[in-house]
């Protein structure tokens, strides 16, 4: 959310609906990891696209504005009647 271009391992972008390359840099090893960081930090473009790119998902796929609404949905449909009063 930050616009922070991102590297991650594997294991820590489960869950997450992102591409390698667009959205973040995926590597499987520390070397790999290493040479990551490094090639966004002689790549000031790459870096602000891939910052951007992560700025959006947070906004538009994890936001609380997103995220409540689906869950008021979800208990909505499960019977359970939240509070809207907090």
């Amino acid at each position: 959310a930050a616009g922070c271009a991102i590297v991650s391992t594997p294991v820590g972008a489960l869950g997450l609906s992102v591409e390698n390359g667009r959205d973040m840099l995926l590597a499987e090893d520390p070397i790999t990891f290493a040479q990551a960081v490094i090639g966004l930090l002689r790549d000031p473009a790459k870096r602000t696209a891939l910052g951007q790119a992560a700025q959006n998902i947070a906004q538009t796929r994890y936001d609380w504005s997103v995220i409540v609404p689906c869950l008021l949905n979800l208990y909505t449909e499960m019977g359970f009647e939240p509070s809207r009063s907090g």
